[in-house]
């Protein structure tokens, strides 16, 4: 058996090599990375031209965009095996992908598991034309002369990092910067580097579009197919069309200062499920989420929330993203509804709860819909994260409590610092959510110190990764010992308060009963209650 691992290019159909389209003619089935929302892969948009689908198969394969590696690893194993499945029956294929397929690709992390599970297959590598590449030719300059220093590297460094690289470097090629775009543009204006940086959007695609001036981005989200090249050598030569201020990000309303205009549907009768489906275990799924799931034609949700539930999903069409493309899901799930189709929304545990339900009623706040204006919204609850952690440590919830993200992503880090501080000073159990990942490292540290200006050391703490699901994982320790144990996203932290206390295993917070009653004599004061 043979694989054949190609790049395609920067996304024009004419920058293909001959080799990679010699081979994409010949073999019997293509595999392709699925987009998010799946919407057709860009990479088989590329190759169309070369393929007989009367003849070929197309596979297209989904890879999530999250960072929690255990998650990772199950969704490239299951890939892994869905593609061996198909090239034990044909004997060759070909996986595509944009650009160079040794640089940033998928199929890097595909790899390893096709090669562990499957000494017997061929791998073979034909490289691509990378995107920087096709950049720098259409904008007529060079990224690199003489003794030039070069870096390329993904813009979600930290700023400090990023900061070394640009004035340590002549040329710096920035990848991924969707996501971090005004992070970028801040640390370029610190360095004076914005009159050296030129930006470039789905280079070689038909829509390609560049921006000279970047401080003109600020506020926008750009293309997952962005790049920012930075050179203090050399300045672009070639003039190509300048892009719009604005490139269709997807944000709720400011202001209401003008009024707003409601948007019709285009045909009612569309109907949104904004479903919290729970843990993940089918046991803990509320059969109204379920009826709701079953009712829907259209199921839309993060990459790892459909795993979870895809036994389910039989006959449905489903659109799945990774993480941070809330507003994507949420803008997808509202035009489908507004189409007049019936659409559920997922979220785990429960959907108003850090959930989908606050940004896709944002996003129904700016098309002005209304109740009665043919388009149901309902909101199905489901046992949050916070309910399940409670459940495995024992009773850690008896009093009052407060959740609180640590994620910095949509909340200023100040704010967390302050409702961490006032939440630890007035005794509440704490929960913390979101309490690290691959590029927050530094917050959880900083919140273990505020709790511990506030509690004993030896204050109990309940961590649980993947509460009442697969791959559950759960330690009892203290406040003191807390960062010696593994931490990620998938996991909820509990803080007991100044009388929490750990027995048989279990982490309890007494409700304050001991002190109105006599504990010991309650057993025989049910049995005279009891007597006729």
């Amino acid at each position: 058996m043979k694989l054949y691992a190609i790049g395609v290019g920067p996304g024009a159909p004419d920058l293909i090599t001959v080799r990679a389209a010699g081979i994409l003619r010949r073999v019997p089935v293509i595999f392709c990375p699925r987009t998010a929302m799946g919407t057709t892969s860009q990479a088989l948009t590329v190759i169309r031209l070369c393929l007989d689908q009367n003849r070929q198969q197309i596979v297209e394969l989904t890879f999530p965009m999250e960072k929690e590696q255990d998650e990772l690893a199950a969704h490239w194993e299951e890939a892994a095996s869905e593609l061996m499945a198909h090239l034990v029956r044909h004997g060759e294929g070909a996986f595509v992908a944009l650009g160079d397929v040794s640089l940033y690709c998928t199929f890097t992390y595909l790899r390893p598991f096709l090669e562990a599970d499957h000494p017997e297959l061929e791998i073979e590598v034909v490289p691509g034309i990378p995107s920087f590449s096709a950049m720098a030719a259409s904008l007529g300059m060079s990224y690199g002369q003489g003794d030039d220093k070069i870096a390329m590297l993904p813009a979600t460094f930290a700023p400090d990092r990023l900061a070394r690289v640009l004035r340590d470097f002549d040329t710096v090629i920035l990848m991924k910067i969707h996501r971090v775009l005004d992070d970028v543009l801040d640390t370029l204006e610190r360095l004076n580097l914005t009159e050296h940086a030129t930006f470039m959007t789905r280079c070689g695609m038909p829509d390609q579009e560049v921006v000279y001036d970047v401080r003109t981005l600020r506020g926008t989200r750009p293309s997952y197919f962005s790049i920012i090249l930075v050179s203090k050598s050399t300045r672009p030569r070639v003039a190509a069309p300048a892009m719009p201020p604005k490139m269709g990000s997807v944000s709720a309303p400011t202001s209401t200062a003008s009024p707003m205009r409601a948007e019709a549907p285009s045909k009612t009768g569309g109907k949104l499920f904004l479903v919290g489906f729970g843990p993940g275990n089918h046991d803990h799924l509320t059969f109204k989420a379920q009826a709701a799931i079953e009712e829907a034609e259209v199921v839309i949700g993060y990459s790892t929330y459909i795993r979870l539930v895809r036994d389910l999903l039989n006959g449905k069409e489903v659109h799945c993203t990774g993480m941070t493309e809330e507003l994507a899901r949420a803008a997808k799930a509202v035009g489908l509804a507004y189409a007049g189709r019936k659409v559920a929304l997922l979220s785990s545990g429960d959907v108003g709860i850090y959930g989908m339900a606050g940004p896709t009623f944002e996003i129904l706040k700016s098309r002005g819909w209304r109740k009665g204006c043919g388009v149901e919204v309902e909101v199905i609850p489901g046992i949050t994260a916070l309910s399940a952690c409670g459940s495995i440590l024992g009773a850690p919830l008896g009093h009052d409590f407060a959740a609180i993200s640590l994620s910095d992503l949509l909340t200023p880090w100040e704010l967390i610092v302050r409702r961490l501080e006032a939440a630890a000073r007035a005794d509440f159990i704490i929960a913390l959510y979101n309490p690290k990942s691959g590029r927050r490292t530094e917050q959880i540290v900083e919140a273990r110190r505020i709790l511990l200006t506030y509690r004993r050391p030896d204050t109990p703490v309940g961590i649980v990764k993947s509460g009442l699901r697969k791959g559950e994982h759960v330690v009892l320790t203290t406040l003191d010992d807390l960062l010696n144990h593994e931490i990620g996203m998938l996991t909820t932290i509990l803080v007991g308060n100044t009388t929490t206390f750990t027995y048989e295993g279990l982490m309890i917070t007494p409700r304050g009963y001991q002190h109105k009653y006599d504990l010991d004599n309650l057993e025989g004061a049910a049995t005279v209650a009891e007597e006729p």
